[in-house]
């Protein structure tokens, strides 16, 4: 898989316009939050727990954290979902768990 190295050598400034630009949009919902041991700027770093429906009807499940900045366009400052909201992203078809917060 190209896509977590990618992420890993160039960061979201790089992948988020390729997953908006590849991507199927999707309606997604907050399922659940963790509280991770992570603080980034005093600030505790949460792992949200998504679902949201594939374009075959299948829902996925996948997960972010508040400190992976995926919004799309990266330039608006963006306020994170929670618990039970719902909220637009869009998904590599490819690799449905890999995706960006549309603002």
């Amino acid at each position: 898989m190209l896509l977590p190295g990618v992420v890993f050598l160039f960061g979201s400034h790089i992948t988020s316009p390729l997953i908006n630009y590849a991507g199927i949009e999707a309606l997604a919902k907050v399922i659940s939050q963790e509280q991770t041991s992570t603080l980034r700027n005093n600030q505790r770093v949460f792992k949200l727990n998504v679902i949201y429906p594939k374009a075959n009807g299948e829902l996925q499940e996948s997960s972010f954290r508040t400190d992976e900045f995926n919004f799309y366009p990266s330039y608006k400052s963006g306020v994170y979902p929670k618990v039970g909201q719902e909220f637009k992203v869009k998904y590599l078809p490819a690799i449905p768990r890999y995706f960006v917060i549309l603002q």
